[in-house]
């Protein structure tokens, strides 16, 4: 039983009254100000009426049946204080006759309730509800309503009840769309924006079919004087976007710092993939080229981390302009690009290469953060995409706690896998000579890992250097797989680690989502009902019985959307 046995009649009692009046019974005034009014003067329209005033074929042409009303009962007796909460619902009106079904949600601890059956008769003037063989007669209350509201004032017994009942209405389920998920915007794409100048040999080439030899031959010529180079990037941006702020994602292409450019095919492909879905996206070139020495590639490495770093500054002291969220940047790289990025991320002054100071003939290179243009903006990588890169040592990656999601192949030959010596394919074996040891995406997935940090990392059994592209340029599988998984690995940077409805102690009638910056939630039942909502909660009843679920379709400050589901066994 819901109730003690006195409270069961008198609850049971003014259900039915509620239900009987519900049309018939019109408040003298029933004009048509807004709810808002309606709810402050309803109190002041009671009207008292008795079961002989009722015209029940009237109530029977107004009344719509399994219309769901969500009530409750109030006393306020000096004896007795005590409320009682009900949902019902007429199933069957017929001249004289009715019946309902209710379902006590009083109880707060419990979150699936057993509807039970309710009647009434008129008969000889006399009201008689009935229920599991009890029956009490009705002989005056008063009433007052709106189009939305019923409100009841009782005295059975001698002692004085108050019952409210409001139209349980199911608001629209919102689904947001689903950003950084699908491709939702056109895009703008604003090509050579010069972030800074530094003194270089290149800043791209673009090789083709060209023979490597001729290109190396090209490039010895060319390094052998330095000059003043732009430093120039291609800004993809999400038109007709009412986001203010926008993720960042920083693109560097590969070419082992001698070859590469900017708008190489599969980089414009995954700079427009993601600027379709909410990123605010660039892809910058860098100063490349250098003599055949280990110390001159060692500083060319590093001015490509000054000129990646001068990018990066560039777009986020702009970022107004392009609509740039600062908590949310991100850097993908590719070969040389990779171990740009990886450099960007965790390399520090302390731990900056020694061929970089200055030695002989040859300048100090500078600091990291002083190179390309003095904007003065600090930032933090947020997660950062290593495409068959590597790091000259593995305790660079204490320098921040980053997430990486990496993807190499195990036949690549140019870069390790796992760790050793890069060209090690060479039939003249100088990668020892030019080069020194390197960490590859194994390594580093078992260093981030060790040290707490979300890795995620994919082997190509059998690819070697480069796989997203084939010999003739083509995208390959490689290439598809890559943009998915990173897609994903991305979107949850926006949303809280583990997120899912938690049932708040037991059977509770309240369900939560995690606490986060939340723009909107909007909350659908199945097989239940929706009591009331507040902040990032819900409380719930479910109907035994039935197939019953709660759903939350959730829009984060940050732009992301999901929906997460609840299922009632």
């Amino acid at each position: 039983m819901f109730l003690k046995l006195k409270r069961i009649s008198t609850f049971l009692l003014l259900l039915g009254l509620v239900l009987l009046f519900l049309q018939s019974c019109r408040s003298k005034d029933e004009s048509k100000t807004s709810e808002k009014s309606s709810r402050s003067v309803i109190t002041s329209t009671l009207t008292e009426i008795s079961p002989e005033d009722i015209t029940f074929e009237e109530l029977f042409q107004t009344v719509d049946t399994n219309v769901y009303y969500v009530g409750k009962v109030v006393s306020s007796e000096k004896e007795e204080d005590w409320s009682e909460e009900f949902v019902l619902s007429v199933t069957q009106l017929e001249k004289k006759k009715f019946s309902c079904k209710v379902c006590d949600v009083s109880n707060i601890k419990q979150c699936v309730v057993t509807p039970f059956d309710m009647n009434g008769i008129i008969k000889k003037n006399r009201c008689t509800i009935s229920i599991d063989g009890k029956r009490m007669v009705i002989k005056k209350i008063r009433l007052a309503k709106t189009d939305s509201i019923i409100q009841g004032d009782f005295l059975i017994d001698k002692k004085n009840y108050v019952v409210t009942m409001t139209k349980y209405e199911t608001q629209a389920f919102r689904e947001h769309k689903n950003r950084y998920a699908d491709s939702l915007f056109s895009i703008k794409v604003i090509k050579d924006v010069k972030f800074g100048e530094a003194m270089g040999y290149w800043t791209s080439k673009v090789v083709g079919k060209a023979n490597y030899l001729n290109v190396i031959a090209k490039g010895l010529s060319e390094s052998a004087k330095q000059k003043k180079l732009n430093l120039l990037m291609d800004v993809y941006l999400p038109e007709n976007d009412d986001m203010k702020y926008r993720p960042l994602i920083m693109f560097i292409h590969g070419g082992a710092f001698y070859v590469g450019d900017k708008a190489e095919a599969p980089l414009v492909k995954w700079c427009e993939y993601f600027a379709s879905r909410g990123y605010v996206v660039a892809s910058i070139n860098y100063r490349m080229g250098f003599h055949f020495n280990r110390k001159s590639i060692e500083r060319c490495g590093y001015c490509a981390l000054q000129d990646a770093h001068a990018a990066m500054r560039f777009l986020v002291s702009k970022n107004e302009e392009y609509g740039i969220d600062p908590n949310y940047i991100f850097v993908s790289g590719s070969s040389a690009g990779s171990i740009t990025a990886l450099n960007l991320t965790f390399m520090r002054e302390d731990t900056r290469p020694a061929s970089t100071y200055a030695y002989g003939s040859h300048k100090d290179l500078g600091c990291i953060a002083t190179s390309g243009n003095d904007i003065e903006q600090t930032f933090r990588i947020r997660a950062i995409s290593n495409m068959w890169g590597a790091v000259p040592d593995l305790d660079l990656l204490n320098a921040a706690k980053t997430d990486i999601i990496s993807f190499h192949g195990d036949a690549d030959r140019l870069v390790p896998y796992d760790s050793g010596i890069p060209f090690s394919d060479l039939k003249v074996k100088i990668g020892g000579i030019l080069f020194g040891k390197l960490y590859g995406s194994a390594s580093i997935h078992r260093k981030a890992k060790q040290l707490g940090y979300r890795s995620e990392f994919y082997t190509f059994q059998g690819a070697g250097h480069a796989p997203q592209i084939d010999k003739k340029g083509n995208l390959t599988k490689e290439f598809y797989f890559i943009q998915e998984h990173l897609a994903d690995f991305l979107y949850q940077e926006f949303v809280p680690e583990i997120f899912s409805i938690s049932h708040k102690g037991g059977s509770s009638q309240w369900f939560s989502l995690p606490k986060a910056d939340y723009e909107d939630i909007s909350w659908r039942v199945d097989g239940g009902f929706i009591l009331e909502t507040k902040e990032n909660s819900a409380r719930v009843v479910f109907i035994s019985g039935e197939k019953s679920s709660l759903n939350a379709s959730v829009l984060f400050k940050n732009g992301a959307a999901l929906v997460v589901s609840y299922s009632q066994n």
